[in-house]
């Protein structure tokens, strides 16, 4: 991308004023610098911003798909006398690189999140599960039973390990320690925002509370139980099970 005045980009406002009263420039040439400049570097500081929560939201998806795609690669180097196993290995890792190849090319276009394109491919008539938090929402349902049946049709070997395909976890590790450990902390913070609102709310006057006060009650007390019981469960996860972005992915994906 084109900056004007490129050479001053990483100076701060009082360094490139004082570099270019050094210089000599006229007041009005040195205020034009310094204003372009400032427009410049607050339009950068926002890019890279946007750029970095764009690949929060990315990455939660595609690395773990990536991540799969290792592994069936992996499994397709060994025991390759094995016809219908290697026929089932080489059609998920087809459809996994397919995938990631629509992912991959969403994630490099400027605006494209998650959210967006499963709206965009909803509106097409393409339904996107559990609004799309983990790589195995973004397969088609024909391509996961085809592969499904492809894995059943593996003869059974006695102590051969049988790999499960789309199943919904992510990568073990610091990473996914890391995640547990900030989705909670995250969800810890609403349950305490939301206990404080409904206090707030059953402090008011008796007469003050009407159907719409006392709906909005039973709406928060639904709520908060449904936060303490989403806790448990993220406190509860084994290490490498998937992991929603927020406390209410877990609704999406299974019952209380």
């Amino acid at each position: 991308m084109y900056y004007k005045h490129r050479q001053y980009m990483g100076m701060t406002q009082n360094e490139l004023l004082n570099h270019l009263t050094r210089q000599k420039k006229p007041p009005s040439v040195i205020a034009d610098i310094l204003k372009i400049v400032a427009e410049q570097q607050s339009k950068l500081r926002t890019e890279r911003i946007t750029k970095m929560q764009h690949d929060l939201l990315w990455e939660p998806i595609i690395d773990p798909a990536r991540h799969e795609l290792r592994i069936v690669e992996r499994m397709r180097c060994t025991n390759t006398e094995d016809i219908p196993r290697q026929e089932a290995l080489d059609r998920y890792a087809e459809v996994l690189r397919e995938l990631l190849g629509v992912l991959t090319l969403a994630r490099r276009k400027h605006g494209v999140v998650p959210s967006k394109l499963r709206e965009k491919l909803e509106r097409k008539g393409i339904p996107i599960p559990n609004k799309g938090h983990h790589w195995v929402d973004w397969v088609s349902e024909s391509d996961k039973v085809e592969v499904r049946e492809l894995f059943d049709a593996i003869p059974y070997k006695r102590y051969a390990k049988r790999k499960t395909p789309f199943e919904r976890t992510i990568p073990k590790g610091k990473d996914w320690t890391s995640r547990r450990d900030k989705l909670h902390k995250r969800t810890e913070k609403e349950l305490a925002k939301a206990e404080h609102d409904l206090l707030a709310i059953r402090m008011m006057k008796m007469e003050d509370k009407s159907a719409a006060i006392r709906k909005r009650i039973a709406n928060h007390e639904t709520t908060i139980a449904k936060i303490r019981q989403a806790l448990l469960w993220i406190q509860d996860a084994k290490e490498g099970e998937a992991l929603p972005p927020t406390w209410s992915g877990y609704y999406l994906t299974r019952e209380e």
